[in-house]
C-alpha cells in the first residue's frame, strides 16, 4: 500500500495501525499500541473490542483501520494521547486556542474527557467572567501590546510579561465543545471590539495571534448575534445616558457637565463602540473629558459612568443573546 509512516507516532511494536489521507490524498500510517487508545477513549476502546472480521485488512502484519479524520487534526490528537505531556506547551501559549480547537473537536468525538477538562480549565483561566476581571485582563493586555512595540522585557521563552487574551472566535468554539458557556459574554465583547490588523503588518499579526480575528470561522448563527449585539449596546447607552438626571450642578452658573463630559463620552463610545474601555476614566485618557466640570460634579459623573459600566457589564449575555433569548 503506498503511504508513509508517521516519524513519530509509528512503534515498531505497535498492535494496530490506522490509517488516514492527508490533503494530498497520500495515506499516511500510525502504528499504535491499542491499549493506549482504549485507556484514553471509549470510542476507540468499543471499536477496538470488536471482533475482528476474517477478512480484516493488515498492513505490516497488525490490523488496519481506515480513520475517516483530518490527517493533521488526527495526528494532533494521537500525539496528545501517547505523550500527555505536551499539552502544558500547548496550553501556556497565548495562542492555545487555535492550536487545540482541531484536536479538541476529535476530543469530543472520540470522548477523550481529559483534553476536554484541560482545555475547559485554561478557558476559564484566560477569560475573565466578571467586570473586575475585565479590567485586569484589558489592563495587562494593554501593557503587553506597549511593551511588545516598545522593545520591553520579555521573558526568555520570548513570550511576554503579561497573559494575552486569547483570540476569541476559537475560544468561542472551544467554550462550546468544551461546556464553558461562562467565557462566552467577554469573549463576544472582545470580537465585538477585536482591532483590524494591517495585513502587511506581520509584527501585529504575530502580536495577536492571527492578521484579524477570523469571523469567517464563526458557524451561521453568530453573525447575526454580532450585527444585532451592536443594535442592543446602542439602544441601551442611549436609554441610560437620557436617563441620567442633569443640570444637577449647585454653582451658578453651573459648570458645563453635559457638554463636557457626557457629549464626549457619548462621541467617544459611538466613535469606537468599546464601552467598557471608555468608562474606566483613567486619568490619562480621559482628562479631556472631565474637563469643565467642578470639583462637586466630576466625583458624581465619574460614579454615575461606573454605576452604567457594572449594569452594563451585567447585559453582556443579553446583547449577545446567551440568556435564551432569540438571536
Amino acid at each position: 500500500m503506498a503511504g508513509h509512516h508517521d516519524p513519530d507516532l509509528y512503534f515498531d511494536d505497535g498492535n494496530i495501525v490506522l490509517s488516514v489521507k492527508d490533503g494530498k490524498q497520500q495515506t499516511i500510517y500510525f502504528r499504535l499500541y491499542k491499549g493506549i487508545l482504549a485507556k484514553n477513549s471509549p470510542v476507540f476502546s468499543d471499536m477496538l473490542a470488536m471482533p475482528s472480521p476474517p477478512a480484516m485488512d493488515q498492513y505490516d502484519e497488525a490490523p488496519l483501520v481506515e480513520m475517516p479524520d483530518d490527517a493533521d487534526d488526527l495526528r494532533a490528537l494521537l500525539f496528545l494521547l501517547f505523550t500527555p505531556d505536551s499539552i502544558s506547551g500547548l496550553l501556556n501559549s497565548p495562542r492555545f486556542p487555535r492550536k487545540l480547537l482541531e484536536p479538541t473537536r476529535l476530543a469530543k468525538k472520540y470522548q477523550v474527557d481529559w483534553i476536554l477538562q484541560a482545555v475547559a480549565s485554561q478557558l476559564q483561566k484566560s477569560w475573565p467572567t466578571t467586570l473586575l476581571g475585565w479590567d485586569r485582563a484589558i489592563t495587562n493586555d494593554h501593557e503587553q501590546t506597549s511593551l511588545m512595540f516598545s522593545g520591553g522585557p520579555m521573558h526568555n521563552d520570548g513570550t511576554l510579561e503579561f497573559p494575552l487574551l486569547p483570540e476569541p472566535v476559537s475560544s468561542i468554539h472551544l467554550a462550546r465543545l468544551c461546556d464553558t458557556p461562562a467565557i462566552l459574554p467577554f469573549a463576544f465583547y472582545r470580537l465585538l471590539t477585536w482591532p483590524i490588523i494591517d495585513d502587511d503588518n506581520d509584527a501585529e499579526a504575530e502580536f495577536y495571534g492571527c492578521k484579524n480575528a477570523p469571523c469567517e470561522e464563526l458557524i451561521a448563527e453568530d453573525w447575526p448575534r454580532l450585527v444585532k449585539a451592536w443594535k442592543r449596546v446602542g439602544d441601551w447607552f442611549a436609554d441610560e445616558v437620557s436617563s441620567v438626571p442633569s443640570n444637577t450642578c449647585p454653582n451658578r452658573p453651573p459648570c458645563q457637565q453635559d457638554a463636557s463630559a457626557w457629549f464626549s463620552f457619548s462621541q467617544n463610545v459611538g466613535r469606537n463602540g468599546d464601552f467598557l474601555a471608555f468608562s474606566r476614566f483613567d486619568a490619562t485618557t480621559h482628562s479631556a473629558l472631565l474637563n469643565g466640570l467642578c470639583p462637586l460634579c466630576k466625583p458624581i459623573i465619574q460614579e454615575q459612568i461606573k454605576a452604567l459600566r457594572w449594569e452594563f457589564a451585567g447585559q453582556l449575555s443579553h446583547f449577545f443573546q446567551l440568556d435564551g433569548g432569540t438571536v
